[in-house]
């Protein structure tokens, strides 16, 4: 027989014997179920004859016919008789087939968790303690609460991990890179700003007196004291100018150090804010002292300067902090030093004009300054000299510009001598002189004269003779008037811009001079004692009410005006005209009296 035949037959064999066994299990089930479950009573062990017994009816059960063991003999033993082995029945063939089984997901219900911190008010709940009814009806806690809330446990950020502090090296890297170095200057710039506003109000002022608001605004106030260690120490300061746009802002340029020192550029121009006193807001320097500097509305970001070398230079704060733009030490240009320089003209023709000590004039484009685009010599006589005496040329110290007046300008010399000068015209030069002063001029300015009147022809001049002069125009060569209340040299003197009475002076001895020729004009209506060092240049701001000032020693001052002082009256122009009138009075007497015989 073939060996696959006789395993499935084997294999059907067990089969049947199987279905067999369950077919008698649960007929056996089927007869026992109606009865009632017998009463349990202890089993004793059987013997062995009667599990042989019990396993012969088991076997009956199943057709299983076993032969007895019989005891061992001497005769042979019987044939044993095989056992039949049963036929399974043929079942059919299974078929298979496919079915959908319809598949309902419910999410689970989002549990509600609340926090002390979320409730409106704290309410106390009392559970008695014989509420059986409430313990029974209690919901236990369900385990996707308890998942949820270990959930958001979990979900909490970490605490920070830091980091160990740079060493050395690192720190000296990252403070090396450009970006973090205009972040950090731009930041701390902006923070000392916002420090530097606090003393501009006063906090502890009381409304419901009316003498608070009265304090201190009938006369001139300090506000701030600008001095850099690093830049301004031992420097003197030789002009200052207001920025064109910002009001708060000022330029102040400085010499060079007296002590000799080389390691610091010579020349240096400090840009200082109202808003931080700390420090500078910009830093430019040159190779040579920086004598006078200006800026202009046209080109707000820009301030020219010119050095005692002769060259003119030009910064940009948007620059570096050395020249964008300088020009060329040639005889085409100035060659000895340049104390004066102004910007002329309207927004798309302006120039830059500038004076050397040799009486040299140049006319300079703004945007190119390699060459001057004209030049003009000033030459004049001698103060005193015959008429026959030849020309020389005008030594010139400081300069003044109208800002109506293009073509004309006015310039003081080291003999005294104010010369009325010309650009352009068949009169190019000095076209009229003005004496009086028996030393070198050191200030001059013209009338602002923005008012009911014009007082345009009135010239301010100050000199180291110790005395103030009043000149004008239309009556040269002499002085309208001589104010003569200075102790020191005279070293500047500046009209305000709105008030048409009042003008500002400084000199050796440290003081500031506050003049109100309305009210007296033999002496100053405030003298202030600023410094024990000469002040050198002064500034009005352009609506009259600070005053900038510098000394020789590189401290800068920015005083406050009081309103009553700075902001004229309606009828302080006419007062003023009055004033004019009394002054040239006095000023005939008294040469006429002067020029008299003495017997």
């Amino acid at each position: 027989m073939d060996p696959k035949e006789k395993r499935r037959l084997e294999l059907e064999a067990k089969r049947k014997k199987v279905e067999d066994m369950r077919a008698a299990r649960a007929n056996k089930a089927a007869g026992g179920g109606d009865k009632a479950a017998p009463a349990v009573t202890p089993v004793k062990p059987k013997s062995t004859e009667s599990l042989v017994d019990d396993v012969g009816e088991l076997l009956g059960t199943l057709n299983i016919s076993v032969t007895p063991r019989e005891e061992p003999n001497t005769t042979a033993p019987a044939e044993p008789v095989p056992a039949a082995i049963p036929q399974a029945p043929q079942r059919a063939a299974s078929t298979l087939s496919s079915s959908t089984i319809g598949i309902c997901v419910i999410p689970p219900k989002q549990p509600e968790v609340y926090t002390k911190q979320v409730q409106t008010d704290e309410i106390e709940t009392q559970v008695e303690e014989n509420d059986e009814e409430a313990t029974a009806n209690a919901v236990p806690a369900d385990d996707s609460v308890q998942e949820t809330a270990d959930a958001k446990v979990d979900a909490q950020p970490e605490e920070p991990q830091y980091k160990e502090p740079m060493n050395a090296t690192e720190a000296k890297e990252v403070m090396g890179q450009p970006d973090f170095m205009d972040f950090l200057v731009d930041s701390s710039r902006i923070m000392e700003r916002a420090l530097g506003q606090g003393n501009k109000y006063d906090i502890m002022v009381d409304y419901t007196r009316a003498d608070d608001q009265a304090k201190e605004t009938d006369g001139v106030s300090l506000q701030a004291t600008f001095f850099d260690e690093r830049w301004s120490s031992e420097r003197a300061v030789t002009d200052i100018c207001f920025h064109p746009t910002h009001p708060e802002a000022f330029y102040a340029s400085y010499n060079a150090r007296g002590d000799g020192s080389t390691q610091d550029p010579d020349g240096v121009v400090l840009m200082w804010s109202a808003a931080m006193k700390g420090r500078p807001e910009y830093t430019f320097h040159c190779q040579s002292p920086v004598l006078s500097i200006a800026t202009t509305e046209f080109a707000p970001t820009v301030v020219v300067g010119t050095t005692y070398s002769g060259q003119v230079v030009m910064w940009d704060t948007r620059a570096k902090s050395t020249p964008v733009q300088r020009s060329a030490l040639s005889s085409s240009g100035h060659t000895y030093p340049v104390y004066s320089v102004a910007v002329v003209g309207t927004q798309n023709a302006h120039n830059l004009i500038t004076i050397s000590n040799n009486g040299r004039v140049c006319s300079w484009e703004m945007n190119k300054l390699v060459q001057p685009k004209e030049t003009v010599e000033l030459k004049t006589k001698l103060s005193g000299a015959k008429a026959t005496a030849k020309e020389v040329e005008v030594a010139a110290t400081c300069v003044a510009t109208s800002e109506e007046e293009f073509n004309q300008f006015f310039v003081g010399s080291e003999d005294g001598t104010v010369c009325e000068c010309l650009r352009h015209g068949a009169k190019a030069g000095v076209n009229e002189r003005f004496t009086g002063h028996f030393g070198p001029v050191t200030g001059i300015d013209l009338h602002p004269s923005k008012g009911a009147m014009d007082f345009s022809d009135l010239v301010l001049t100050s000199s180291t003779d110790w005395t103030i002069k009043l000149w004008s125009k239309k009556n040269p060569p002499n002085p309208i008037y001589t104010f003569e209340g200075g102790s020191d040299y005279i070293y500047d003197a500046k009209w305000s811009p709105v008030h048409p009475a009042v003008f500002a002076s400084v000199d050796g001895t440290g003081c500031l001079d506050l003049w109100h020729l309305n009210e007296d004009s033999e002496m100053p209506r405030h003298k202030i004692q600023v410094s024990e060092y000469a002040m050198n240049r002064l500034k009005w701001s352009k609506d009259g009410r600070h005053i900038v000032t510098g000394n020789t020693q590189g401290q800068v001052y920015l005083y406050d005006v009081a309103q009553e002082v700075a902001v004229p009256s309606d009828g302080e122009w006419q007062r003023f005209d009055e004033t004019l009138a009394e002054l040239r009075d006095s000023s005939e007497r008294a040469s006429i009296a002067k020029s008299a015989p003495r017997y």
